[in-house]
Order: C-alpha cells, then sequence, then structure tokens
C-alpha cells in the first residue's frame, strides 16, 4: 500500500544513508524500522505480564525450598 507522509530533511538523510549502506531502497528501510518499532512496542507492553509471572515463579520456587527444607 502506498502512503504518503511528512518527516525533517535530516531524518530523510539519515534513513537514506542506512538504506544505502543496506543497499536496499528507502521505502523498504522505512517499512522494515516501522516493522521492528511495532514488534518492540509490542514486547514492551507485554513486560508488566512477563515480569508478574517471573514474581510468581520465584516466589513458587521459595515456596518448594521451605517445604524441602522442613522435611
Amino acid at each position: 500500500m502506498r502512503i504518503n507522509i511528512n518527516i525533517s530533511e535530516d531524518l530523510l538523510n539519515q534513513i537514506d544513508e542506512k538504506a544505502k549502506a543496506l543497499f536496499i531502497s528507502r521505502s523498504a528501510y522505512i517499512a522494515t524500522a516501522l516493522s521492528q518499532k511495532l514488534q518492540n512496542d509490542k514486547l514492551m507492553d507485554s513486560m508488566p505480564e512477563m515480569l508478574q509471572t517471573m514474581k510468581s515463579a520465584v516466589e513458587l520456587e521459595k515456596t518448594k525450598r521451605v517445604s524441602s527444607d522442613s522435611e
């Protein structure tokens, strides 16, 4: 799908430099960069749930150790 965006000249120059270094088009670079950004955002959105799961796992392990130590 084709879209139009407004960006600064400096940002465009940076994009063009990176795309050229990777031997890909400007469009391919922007699409890849946006895809990576969205993946990172999704990961960050799930971070609180991941931390809670880790805390629960640590608490479960502590409970197991206390139970085995008391036997």
